[in-house]
């Protein structure tokens, strides 16, 4: 079996960049992600892990706002299979997708921002190097 997820969305914040015990980056990204269906227009929200050379690019291009596209796999609650719940602020309970991103790619900026020529080979790469 294969667990492999591909969404187009903006990023609702700025990446959040930690170094872990074994010194690898990593990049938690929010990513809302439109949806127009007959039962009218919704939003799916995901929270996407970045480790390595694609956190290194998303710590350097990435912005709320930024459209971007990833393929990576989801990270279910492994006691039961679902997306892990959480408890709200509020006290009632959700779930929340986690995905482990493998492939990043910038599609569109929200704001205007130059990039560098020799910057460009950058906007669409697959990161092998992800740590586990």
């Amino acid at each position: 079996m294969y667990n492999e997820t591909t969404l187009i969305g903006r990023l609702t914040r700025e990446p959040e960049i930690t170094i872990t015990t074994s010194n690898a980056k990593v990049a938690k990204l929010s990513i809302a992600s439109s949806v127009n269906s007959k039962h009218g227009k919704y939003t799916v929200w995901f929270t996407v892990n970045v480790w390595a050379g694609a956190a290194e690019f998303a710590e350097k291009y990435l912005h709320t706002g930024d459209l971007v596209h990833i393929t990576g796999s989801l990270i279910p609650d492994f006691d039961t299979g679902n997306p892990p719940v959480f408890q709200k602020r509020n006290g009632e309970y959700a779930s929340q997708y986690v995905l482990r991103g493998r492939v990043l790619t910038l599609l569109q900026r929200k704001r205007n921002v130059s990039i560098d020529e020799e910057d460009d080979i950058f906007m669409e790469k697959e990161f092998d190097d992800i740590a586990f």
